[in-house]
């Protein structure tokens, strides 16, 4: 998967401009009804995180970020942006490197997102400690 700069200035929701280059960490999203996808790593988290939801959030509830429930319903993104990581499948985690996703560790090992087992942010962040400290980062990936 290889980005190029959009064709738009609109936000990307509507088809504005991708990262290309990213010396922070990436994530690389796995679906198991589509094709993967790249966010910034904190903002995988809250996707993540908010998709392990059904209820309905109070409309001033911040969801994502310092962004409230009434905010992304404005935005036309509630409830897509909770229900459109339901079917996440895996992550992995990565930097962009000239348009191009590489994934941080020896091997390009994929987190499982096993929704029988992570159902709530606690348990999340469990696996993502075990995954990190189970896998060696590429050395020189960095430079």
């Amino acid at each position: 998967m290889h980005l190029q700069p959009g064709e738009s200035d609109q936000p990307s929701w509507t088809g504005g401009k991708p990262m290309i280059d990213n010396k922070r960490h990436s994530a690389r999203i796995h679906f198991s009804d589509r094709e993967s996808t790249i966010f910034e790593f904190p903002c995988l988290s809250t996707a993540i995180i908010l998709s392990f939801r059904d209820d309905d959030p109070a409309e001033d509830e911040k969801l994502v970020g310092t962004v409230t429930k009434s905010k992304l319903d404005e935005m036309g993104l509630w409830p897509t942006y909770r229900d459109c990581f339901k079917t996440a499948t895996g992550v992995e985690w990565g930097l962009l490197v000239h348009g191009e996703f590489e994934n941080l560790f020896e091997g390009d090992p994929i987190m499982e997102i096993d929704r029988s087992v992570l159902t709530d942010t606690p348990t999340l962040c469990d696996a993502y400690d075990d995954f990190f400290s189970s896998n060696t980062e590429k050395e020189g990936i960095r430079d």
